[in-house]
């Protein structure tokens, strides 16, 4: 293994600048600090490479991968052979995580050894943040209450 943080993000992106600056912000804001976040810029036309490079100056967490358009899968690919973390951790370039989803994941993958993947309810909201729905058909036992998601 190599060495590196407990959780490695991989978050790929295609012609995500509008949206990848606050999705990078939500996943350093994690409670779970232990992590890196791997961008993979899918062949972006826009300035998605300039956004991912100003995080990489300031925090040395994120790391950026760039490869020509190969779709959703190569890119996901690539970010697991960048990887370095124990546990992997997958992301879209429009997502926005509680700030509590990797600590507790982490906890529950912990709690149970025999587990090999964690996996969690999404809240959908419009693009003024504004919630929608639970996306898989409802609020799961023990879920997060959606006001506490911002």
């Amino acid at each position: 293994m190599k060495p590196g943080p407990r959780v490695s993000v991989i978050t790929t992106a295609y012609n995500a600048e509008a949206f990848l600056a606050s999705t990078i912000r939500r996943v350093l804001a994690q409670t779970f600090e232990d992590l890196g976040d791997v961008v993979v810029d899918d062949g972006s036309q826009d300035g998605t490479g300039d956004v991912v490079r100003r995080f990489v100056a300031e925090d040395p967490r994120v790391r950026l991968i760039q490869h020509t358009n190969r779709g959703l899968a190569a890119s996901r690919n690539a970010g697991i052979r960048g990887a370095r973390g124990e546990l992997i951790a997958f992301l879209d370039h429009d997502d926005a995580w509680h700030p509590q989803k990797l600590a507790l994941q982490v906890a529950l993958l912990d709690a149970n050894p025999e587990a090999g993947v964690a996996s969690c309810y999404s809240a959908v909201t419009g693009a003024d943040g504004a919630y929608l729905g639970w996306r898989f058909g409802g609020r799961s036992p023990g879920g997060s209450d959606h006001d506490n998601l911002r």
